[in-house]
């Protein structure tokens, strides 16, 4: 009975706030899970937009392996089926294709506002015009793919495979998804390529926080943790690089605000002297994994300022957030 009661502790601790948020605005749903609640979010309330720049760096590094894009393409088929299940509940589809409109309305929801589909005999193919258009010379946006298949999947009562066979970020036009099969999306082995991301002119596109989330959570699995982390603080190195020489000063601290917050990776804070950083994560970002990115990210950006890595501490931020407090 005591171990019962230890695990089912465990459980609510581990429960992410915006679950249990959402659990408080929909009584009716007896459980909710981390996506389907992420998706409620999305289609239900307005909440502040952020720059495309995010999503696509989280697409990019989902595609640095075949691992990480199969990861990625298989969480996008659980988010998919939680998108389903949101407008399961709202209406019934007649028809397989009846329900090609709903998850085009939720990539529009996202952010995503010139966006085609055609339905054909023997598949369905959805284009969708980014603005964001670095050329990383790979298909990177696995995740997307993996939603679409996810939905269509539930809808259909079916397997459905969902490949994209041209990306806005490898010379294309647009990025064009089928369910026809294909030879496979080719992914981004290149570091370098990645970088230029830090390079390239900020993105105009806006997409909500909730997506961020949804497409960087195979990121935080535990496996690739030490990994991603390290990509991260060279990123953050990359990011840098056109900051002035020297001690770490307010000024280079000030041209560090906008780069964290253009990627997605929190609100960074500071007092110079004596030297104070905090990361303010808000929302569905309070989340501890997301935080090692960031501040490896933050990390990698000052490591030829302080000449050694920065310790962290997450302190109690108010409802809703995490502060990490940074030290050297």
């Amino acid at each position: 009975m005591r171990r019962k009661a230890t695990v089912a502790k465990a459980k609510r601790r581990a429960v992410p706030r915006i679950r249990k948020a959402a659990q408080a605005e929909y009584p009716s749903l007896e459980e909710l899970s981390y996506e389907k609640a992420l998706a409620k979010s999305v289609l239900d309330r307005e909440v502040p937009m952020e720059g495309d720049d995010a999503v696509t760096l989280a697409a990019a590094m989902s595609s640095l392996t075949g691992s990480l894009k199969r990861l990625s393409y298989n969480y996008g088929l659980t988010v998919g089926r939680s998108v389903y299940k949101v407008f399961e509940g709202r209406k019934h589809y007649r028809w397989y294709g009846d329900s090609i409109q709903d998850i085009i309305l939720f990539f529009e929801k996202l952010g995503y506002d010139y966006m085609l589909y055609r339905i054909l005999t023997d598949n369905v193919e959805v284009s969708i015009y980014r603005k964001n258009k670095v050329n990383l010379g790979c298909n990177i946006h696995s995740f997307d793919s993996g939603v679409m298949a996810g939905f269509l999947a539930a809808a259909r009562g079916d397997f459905v495979r969902v490949s994209e066979v041209s990306c806005c970020n490898n010379g294309a036009e647009c990025c064009k998804f089928t369910t026809a099969a294909s030879l496979g999306d080719p992914f981004c082995t290149d570091i370098k390529r990645l970088s230029r991301i830090m390079g390239g002119a900020r993105s105009v596109g806006k997409v909500r926080p909730e997506y961020h989330m949804l497409s960087a959570e195979p990121l935080m699995k535990p496996q690739y943790s030490s990994h991603i982390n390290s990509v991260f603080f060279h990123l953050g190195q990359v990011a840098s690089s056109g900051f002035p020489e020297g001690k770490m000063s307010a000024k280079m601290l000030a041209r560090s605000v906008p780069v964290m917050e253009r990627f997605g990776l929190g609100r960074l804070e500071y007092e110079s002297k004596p030297l104070k950083l905090s990361i303010l994560l808000d929302g569905v970002k309070a989340k501890k994994e997301f935080a090692d990115i960031s501040i490896s990210f933050l990390n990698g950006m000052i490591s030829r300022y302080s000449g050694r890595p920065l310790r962290s501490q997450l302190a109690p931020g108010r409802k809703g957030s995490y502060k990490i407090i940074v030290k050297q």
